[in-house]
């Protein structure tokens, strides 16, 4: 293992579990992970795209995941409207969605954008 330290503004970043670090090197908690550069503009933009898709997958799976526990109105109300039963779906699937988002919000590996004014070498 390293000695290197964690320092919070830190340039040298491991994804695995998020730690920055003032050198360069392997991680110090994460075993053969080497440190990301966040410098490196294309280190930045790949570690975004892959927040971004984990984003996206957990929204469609919090939307799945509403729109089965919504159906059960469409059976209830669509008995005596059906147009009324699904925008109810429609409109209670939204409002769960959106609650499940901010109860189990993704958290991204990329660390916030403060301190890195000071990056530009």
């Amino acid at each position: 293992m390293n000695a290197i330290q964690t320092d919070p503004d830190g340039r040298w970043f491991c994804e695995r579990c998020q730690s920055r670090y003032a050198t360069p090197g392997d991680c110090a908690r994460c075993p053969d992970e080497p440190l990301l550069d966040l410098h490196d503009e294309d280190v930045r933009l790949a570690i975004e795209e892959l927040d971004a898709s984990r984003r996206r997958k957990r929204h469609a799976l919090l939307g799945l995941v509403a729109l089965a526990a919504c159906f059960p109105l469409v059976l209830l109300v669509g008995i005596f409207s059906t147009k009324l039963g699904v925008l109810a779906w429609v409109g209670a699937t939204s409002a769960l969605t959106a609650t499940l988002w901010k109860i189990f919000p993704t958290k991204d590996r990329l660390p916030p954008m403060e301190g890195f004014q000071a990056f530009t070498d």
